[in-house]
């Protein structure tokens, strides 16, 4: 038995006439990305926010940098409001298993 058992015909290249091929060039640049950073922090009383994004669209690559500091209270606000979405989020998704536990059955 040879080692392939299929053997396909060899195919015949034929130049193409230059009006048959037409280029195609994608609408846009074809490729696009984008990279955001954002930090607060506290330190001293004061709440420090630093905001960076980078973005290439349409072949042009732009930068936007942002740094300010402003009360302190800006930060428990903002930790407050973040703890709040994560419980609710994980409150959400433990009631959906809370039927198959033995303890939140009505008696």
């Amino acid at each position: 038995m040879t080692k392939y058992p299929v053997k396909h015909a060899a195919a015949e290249l034929q130049r193409a006439a230059k009006g048959d091929v037409t280029a195609v060039h994608p609408s846009g640049g074809g490729f696009s990305f984008r990279y955001s950073y954002r930090e607060v922090t506290l330190s001293g009383g004061t709440t420090r926010i630093r905001s960076r994004e980078h973005r290439f669209e349409d072949g042009k690559l732009q930068s936007e940098e942002f740094d300010a500091t402003t009360d302190g209270a800006v930060y428990h606000d903002a930790v407050k409001v973040t703890q709040d979405l994560v419980t609710n989020q994980v409150d959400s998704f433990v009631k959906l298993f809370s039927a198959f536990l033995t303890f939140s059955r009505a008696k």
